[in-house]
């Protein structure tokens, strides 16, 4: 009986000796920065893979590993890839107050490491998430600052961008849609103001980037949901970038909110048609910003005005800063451009509203037009009439039936749509 107890006693210790071994050997580890990268690594290609997956719950969980051990080996590349991740995972979900955080963190620590790869795909969900929440300029800002990222090799002119809200591109796919360019500045025509975007309007240090993060925070916790649209006279949109300061850069977004969402449908529930209306923005040099969001509507001067049974009205613009939209398309423009649009503006004040033939499709289109974006197969049919719609030009933004055809243009077009798919 003895003899057992010292065998039991003798393996005990024997146990407890490798345990001790074991754990001072993992302790070891991972305080050992090649190995402990080693696991980063490991950790975040596993919350990539089931981000891949939309398996969201395991892609958060081994981002947070990924980002506590990164921190503690100070791997500032693993810690801001962990960082994006989780944003990533947040901007799933709709959370995207957390999602906005967790980028700009990951913006933080990527400023320690030259990652063009991880900075492409951080600039792609900021300027997606910001247009979502209708912080139109910023989302222009941040698609520009995507671009300049991406560095290597050069390609000319009008590529797309497409974001699912709810479906995050794999590597392999953003890597095809991510198009080249290398220039640091707009080709303006001789009308245009010089500029440089890269050294001004988009700072290349980390000042920017968190100074909208209180801003936009705060934005959010006092942003109303949709309201109803509001008149908003001719003088309010043309008159309004009258601010004495010479314009650093033009932007302009095109919002297609359809009928019935995916469908080229021209009306659904029978009052239900849709609209179509713009943003307007000027950057400033001080980072200032001046932005009208706004559409053309029908003034009703009867019941049945602007039907189809009596498609004309007298006409009126609207605030459509906070209304919804299905599919976006946006883009910087020169000042020339952007005066041929605020005379546009001036000209349809006086211009009577027809169902038929001058609608807010038609509106949108026009001012798409002076910026060198071409919609195709805009055209429907409804009960006693047809003619360009929401419907349909949504749904040929959706299927890729666009063009830049802007010469000027060496940044491209940013499309984003909202629908989940």
């Amino acid at each position: 009986m003895n003899a057992v107890r010292y065998i039991f006693i003798l393996l005990s210790i024997c146990f407890i000796s490798v345990h001790a071994i074991a754990q001072q050997f993992n302790k070891d580890s991972i305080f050992n920065a090649k190995d402990s990268s080693i696991q980063v690594d490991s950790f975040n290609n596993l919350s990539e893979y089931y981000l891949g997956k939309n398996n969201l719950d395991s892609a958060i969980l081994f981002a947070l590993k990924a980002q506590q051990l990164a921190k503690d080996i100070q791997d500032t590349k693993g810690e801001a890839t962990a960082l994006y991740h989780i944003g990533a995972v947040y901007n799933i979900k709709g959370k995207f107050k957390k999602a906005l955080s967790s980028f700009l963190s990951s913006l933080k620590v990527k400023h320690l490491v030259k990652d063009k790869r991880l900075a492409v795909k951080i600039y792609f969900n900021m300027a997606n998430i910001l247009a979502r929440l209708k912080f139109y300029p910023q989302a222009l800002k941040y698609y520009y600052r995507m671009q300049t990222a991406y560095e290597n090799g050069k390609q000319k002119n009008n590529y797309l961008l497409f974001s699912p809200s709810n479906k995050s591109a794999t590597d392999s796919t953003k890597e095809k849609i991510f198009a080249n360019n290398t220039d640091s500045t707009i080709n303006m025509d001789s009308s245009a103001i010089a500029m440089n975007i890269q050294n001004d309007l988009i700072s290349s240090d980390d000042t920017a980037d968190f100074a909208i993060k209180n801003y936009i925070a705060d934005s959010l916790e006092r942003a109303p949901s949709e309201t109803e649209s509001i008149p908003l006279p001719e003088e309010d949109i043309t008159s309004y970038f009258n601010d004495g300061k010479k314009a650093l850069a033009y932007g302009l977004m095109v919002h297609v909110k359809q009928p019935k969402a995916g469908d080229r449908t021209a009306f659904a529930n029978i009052s239900n048609v849709g609209h179509m209306f713009v943003t307007l923005i000027k950057f400033n040099p001080d980072t200032s910003i001046r932005s009208r969001t706004f559409g053309f509507y029908p003034k009703k001067d009867f019941f049945l005005s602007a039907t189809p049974i009596v498609p004309s009205s007298s006409s009126e613009f609207k605030d459509d800063a906070q209304h919804e939209w299905d599919e976006l398309v946006g883009k910087f423009i020169t000042r020339r451009k952007f005066e041929k649009i605020i005379k546009l503006v001036k000209d349809y004040k006086n211009k009577k509203y027809n169902l038929n033939s001058n609608n807010c499709t038609d509106f949108g289109l026009e001012i798409a037009a002076i910026a060198g974006i071409k919609i195709k197969e805009t055209l429907g049919d409804w009960p006693l009439g047809g003619g360009n719609n929401p419907g349909s030009a949504g749904q040929s933004i959706l299927e890729g039936k666009i063009n830049d055809e802007d010469k000027d243009n060496n940044v491209g077009l940013f499309i984003f749509n909202s629908l989940k798919k």
